[in-house]
């Protein structure tokens, strides 16, 4: 099982304190430095989820591809990209360039799009979010394959439509119910799914099942998973989490023996790739010398 490292926005428990992209990188180039093996951003304007508005990551391609000119080994992906902020003959564009610049390492996360308050912000239609995805990752698909590629759907139409470039990354899709999961096994090389391990099996049985009614290996698709963990003294951890908590469905783990028995249960539970957030929260950090913790308790 791969270990990847997601890429923070901000520090915990202070989440305001938005990182310069400087520092993001930095973080990323130490994370390969240490033996993990992939770099995950995501994609948001900024996010209103749990309180007032906070800062995240520059646009991920730009990020991804300095990265790329950073590293020469960990895969670099989006986790994900929301698929409504860009048209599939951008996004294709886009992916196709990275792939080639990064020498095959990149990964294209995509996801249906949750986060209503960016569509507000910025006219753009939330509504029959899944119906527009599939047609997207369809017309998507099409341009990433080459050539010429015509298509007309309720949402989306192209004609005579190509996008340059022989580099074609895997396609990832960010899923967690059913119709979203049976999209993924018709068309992803990979998922990312959420939950505890037993209830992401679950939909991984679903994605399988999917997959080979498409026709397709019920192996073909790449599962991964998302785990949080603290380290460090343990009674700090503790009353850091009891001072700032996480929403239920965070569950940070706290100290090394817990990261191990964590990396553990989710090999068990079939997962090819861990996308690790070391804080108390997603998608922000505790300090960079978190990464140094993790690498030591984990031994790479």
């Amino acid at each position: 099982m791969k270990l990847g490292v997601a890429l923070p926005v901000s520090s915990w428990p202070d989440e305001d304190d938005g990182w310069p992209v400087e520092r993001v990188v930095e973080y990323g180039v130490r994370a390969e430095r240490l033996g993990f093996d992939g770099l995950w951003a995501n994609d948001h304007f900024w996010i209103e989820l749990f309180g007032p508005r906070r800062p995240t990551l520059p646009d991920p391609f730009v990020l991804l591809s300095h990265l790329a000119a950073k590293t020469t080994r960990v895969e670099l992906g989006t986790l994900v990209v929301c698929a409504p902020l860009r048209s599939p003959g951008q996004l294709a564009r886009e992916a196709k360039a990275l792939a080639a610049l990064s020498g095959g390492r990149f990964v294209l996360g995509i996801g249906a799009g949750w986060h209503e308050p960016e569509f507000r912000a910025f006219g753009i239609p939330a509504d029959r979010l899944v119906s527009r995805f599939e047609e997207y990752v369809e017309a998507l698909s099409g341009l990433l394959g080459g050539g010429r590629f015509d298509y007309e759907g309720r949402y989306f139409e192209l004609r005579d439509a190509n996008v340059f470039g022989d580099a074609v990354p895997p396609v990832w899709i960010a899923a967690g119910k059913p119709r979203m999961l049976a999209l993924t096994g018709k068309h992803a090389d990979g998922w990312n799914g959420g939950g505890a391990p037993e209830a992401w099996s679950e939909s991984l049985a679903a994605i399988r099942e999917a997959a080979a009614a498409a026709g397709r290996p019920a192996d073909s698709v790449v599962a991964s998973a998302n785990g949080v963990a603290l380290l460090g003294g343990r009674a700090d951890a503790e009353r850091l989490l009891a001072e700032h908590p996480p929403p239920p469905m965070i569950k940070p783990v706290i100290g090394a023996d817990a990261l191990r028995k964590l990396v553990g249960e989710w090999r068990e539970a079939g997962c090819d790739h861990l996308v690790l957030h070391f804080s108390g929260m997603i998608w922000s950090s505790y300090g960079i010398e978190q990464l140094d913790l993790a690498a030591e308790a984990l031994g790479l």
